[in-house]
């Protein structure tokens, strides 16, 4: 897993979805959220992780996108929304196919991405307190 800046972004506030656009590929994709907060690549399969918000600490939602090369959503995942400030914050990278991040609250969130029987899929957890 390694972060990459393959990907831009162009949100409209008012529907709660945005045009992705592979900066490599040209090719473009709609998508929750109107802000990219992190993206990275992972080392197999030409995979991407995506996390997206809609930059509103208060009611904040966070997306987990895992892209295929070919930008189809091979699986997605929901945080939130939070009861209280929540900001997608100090990513970090544990291993090829984990992230942490603080998101709400004090505990740290992990995000795996796993192989399983019928394709991949995110996992998600708590980590412990920073």
């Amino acid at each position: 897993m390694k972060y990459s800046n393959h990907f831009l972004l162009c949100g409209n506030p008012e529907t709660g979805k945005s045009l992705l656009q592979n900066r490599v590929t040209q090719q473009i994709i709609e998508v929750p959220g109107s802000c990219l907060e992190c993206q990275l690549d992972l080392e197999w399969g030409n995979l991407h992780l995506l996390f997206l918000s809609y930059d509103c600490p208060y009611e904040e939602i966070l997306w987990i996108l895992l892209l295929s090369g070919q930008g189809k959503i091979r699986s997605k995942r929901q945080l939130g929304p939070a009861s209280g400030i929540a900001v997608f914050s100090s990513p970090r990278i544990v291993s090829a196919h984990t992230l942490e991040f603080q998101f709400d609250g004090p505990c740290r969130r992990r995000a795996t991405v796993s192989s399983w029987l019928f394709g991949m899929k995110i996992r998600m957890g708590l980590v412990g307190r920073e």
